[in-house]
Parts: structure tokens; sequence; C-alpha cells
């Protein structure tokens, strides 16, 4: 007879890095904006605080260390609030 309970499926995980530093208001934002999202479309995230500019091996590393599918940054510039996104 068949278990009444499902099981759920693991969720593919996302780390979101958040940089220290400058421009706390925007960065908070932006990340809870992207955490909320990533969220709704059924990943997993992991919130990681780091230095402000990670480089591409950084990211990566972020992802490999959380067990994670990518990894997504919030910087700030003088373009305003972007987002660095790294896909395993």
């Amino acid at each position: 007879m068949p278990s009444r309970l499902a099981r759920a499926e693991p969720r593919p995980r996302v780390v979101l890095v958040q940089p220290t530093g400058a421009h706390r208001t925007l960065v908070a934002e932006a990340g809870v904006r992207a955490r909320a999202e990533l969220m709704a479309a059924g990943f997993d995230v992991v919130v990681v605080v780091a230095a402000p500019s990670q480089s591409p091996k950084e990211l990566a590393d972020h992802a490999r260390q959380n067990h994670a599918i990518a990894t997504v940054s919030v910087v700030v510039d003088a373009g305003g609030v972007q987002a660095n996104i790294w896909v395993a």
C-alpha cells in the first residue's frame, strides 16, 4: 500500500551573495527581492555575506561550498544595483 505522505523532491539550491559595506540599504532591498523571486521559482536559497567585489572563481567557490547550482551576487556600481550570476 503506497504511503499517503509524498516525499518532497529536493529543491535546487542557489547561493545569494550580499556584499558588506556601502549602499547597505540598496543591497538589502535587492537581496530581499532576489531571494523572494528565487524561492517563488522553487529554489532553495542560501544567503552568504561577503566582500563586495567577487571574482567569477569566488562565485563558483560559493556554489561548490554550498552544493548549489548557481550563485547570484548583488552589487552596486555607478549604474545602480546589479547582479552577477555564476551557473554550474
